[in-house]
């Protein structure tokens, strides 16, 4: 084996229990799929681990990496993750001392020279991977000169140099498909979501703000695939694999009205039967857009609400107000579409009144599902920035975390009305105030139509439930 690709297990150090995916589902790892696809287009052999789903023991690990020998084990990661990352490749080097390792993803954006001041880490790659990788390859062979490529930090004789700047990857259509076949697809789960089911990006960056937002890494210059390379994926997964649902996991997948009224128009020309659910803003929709969609199968909008105070939204730059939102969850119920809300709790700024009145607009928007998650400031983003410049906390928590000198929990915003312990307490009491009502709990019982859609219930519950700021 030339390349091994790992996501790690998100099974967080003891201090906390607080997970960077979805509780709803383990969903496959996309970005290191599109790596993977890449360098098989190179000519490189690699395979993925996906230690969230494979459940090894150490000795399994071990037995697996001495049997592939791959050149470069490369790791993706995101800030909450990293103390995983660096065990994990402590471990990688323990058993193959030889092992070019790079480590990937968001947190490398946000502190590259830090992040590979850890022993166990040979370089990182900044921004997008797919070609840096491949290069990467193709120069540990060749003995070309790593300050040559793009988007790479990496140590010589001790110190920490930077590559050329990445750019943004324009033709995004010119990406091969996400390397599927190298994951264990029967293992991914998602609650309400039928199986076999996939998972696809169709655009890259997002031209919105929001301030709690850790989607900076991307850029906020919206970047596309054209409409018939998105369905002509769409068709592989539901032809080739036979996929019963396709999850999108774009940013605002409406953003575009052009583009998506002609993916709808593909995938009803070419006859594709299969159920799609889209992230988008309340504000990016209206009846010509959600007509398209139901027609070509989607069913179901994921849409960020956040606040039911005009305020908090307001501080959140989110950029749209409580009667669009109301417009958009009646339009979207009136046309038969599935809805789910995001909302948030423990803004700066908020206060137990504001908690009081964003639970209270959940239940009269009525979406079918309700998300309710604590404001954490993720590196980088504006909150955070703020909170350090205003000496609200310390330190800069995940540079001190990064460098492994500290292992609490991450930066939440408490005040005299509420503890970290209290606020998780006020998320949880607002999942129980949403969902047992007696009309929403009838209608989520007679919706589980089978014994797998119950167990993928009782998982989300439990995570959600397990969730919480300092164990």
């Amino acid at each position: 084996m030339e390349a091994l690709l790992i996501r790690c297990k998100e099974s967080l150090d003891p201090t906390f229990n607080l997970r960077e995916t979805n509780v709803t589902g383990i969903y496959p790892p996309l970005g290191i799929a599109y790596i993977a696809s890449n360098l098989k287009k190179a000519g490189i052999k690699v395979d993925i681990l996906d230690l969230e789903v494979l459940e090894l023991t150490r000795d399994e690990l071990k037995t697996i990496l001495l049997e592939m020998n791959p050149a470069l084990v490369g790791i993706s990661s995101t800030s909450l993750i990293w103390p995983q990352v660096v065990k994990i490749a402590e471990f990688i080097k323990r058993v193959l001392p030889k092992s070019f390792i790079i480590a990937g993803g968001p947190q490398i954006d946000a502190y590259p020279a830090e992040s590979i001041s850890s022993e166990f880490i040979d370089a990182g790659c900044i921004g997008e991977g797919e070609y840096m990788i491949a290069e990467l390859m193709l120069s540990l062979k060749t003995n070309k000169k790593f300050s040559e490529l793009s988007g790479i930090v990496f140590k010589k004789n001790s110190k920490i140099n930077f590559g050329v700047t990445s750019k943004p990857i324009e033709d995004l259509d010119g990406l091969p498909f996400p390397a599927y076949e190298l994951l264990p697809l029967s293992r991914y789960w998602a609650t309400g979501v039928k199986r076999p089911f996939f998972t696809m990006i169709t655009t890259r960056g997002c031209p919105y703000r929001c301030s709690f937002c850790s989607q900076e890494h991307m850029g906020y210059r919206l970047r596309q695939r054209s409409a018939k390379n998105v369905v002509s994926e769409i068709e592989k997964y539901v032809k080739g694999f036979k996929a019963k649902e396709i999850i999108m996991f774009d940013e605002t997948f409406t953003a575009d009205r052009k583009r998506v009224l002609e993916i709808c128009d593909l995938i009803i020309q070419r006859n594709l039967i299969f159920r799609w659910n889209i992230r988008t803003r309340v504000d990016s929709i209206d009846e010509e857009i959600l007509r398209s969609l139901r027609r070509a199968g989607c069913y179901s909008l994921h849409m960020g609400v956040e606040s039911g105070v005009q305020k908090i939204l307001d501080d959140m730059d989110k950029q749209i107000t409580l009667p669009q939102i109301r417009q958009a969850f009646r339009l979207a119920s009136r046309l038969g579409f599935e809805t789910r809300g995001y909302f948030m709790v423990g803004y700066p700024g908020e206060n137990l009144s504001t908690i009081r009145e964003t639970v209270k607009f959940s239940k009269k928007l009525s979406p079918e599902w309700a998300s309710f998650t604590v404001a954490v400031a993720h590196p980088k983003t504006k909150i955070y920035t703020k909170a350090l410049y205003e000496g609200r906390f310390k330190s800069d928590y995940w540079k001190d975390r990064t460098l492994c000198k500290i292992s609490h929990s991450p930066p939440y915003f408490t005040t005299s009305e509420y503890d970290l312990k209290k606020l998780f307490w006020i998320k949880n009491r607002a999942y129980l105030s949403f969902y047992l009502r007696p009309r929403v709990l009838v209608r989520k019982l007679l919706k589980l139509a089978s014994f797998r859609g119950a167990k993928d219930l009782i998982r989300a519950t439990r995570g959600i439930f397990n969730e919480r700021g300092l164990k």
